[in-house]
């Protein structure tokens, strides 16, 4: 990913995907980890 534009687009995409997992995860109940979730999001921030 040297493309810096691309790069911002693909944080931002990921961002989004795993913010909507994390609803997802709570909606449901699993047992998918909120905190690794939560860090994946952060780390993009």
């Amino acid at each position: 990913m040297q493309d810096p534009e691309f790069r911002e687009e693909y944080k931002t995409e990921y961002k989004d995907f795993a913010l909507s997992e994390l609803l997802l995860a709570l909606m449901d109940g699993d047992d998918k980890s909120v905190r690794k979730l939560e860090k994946e999001v952060g780390s993009l921030i």
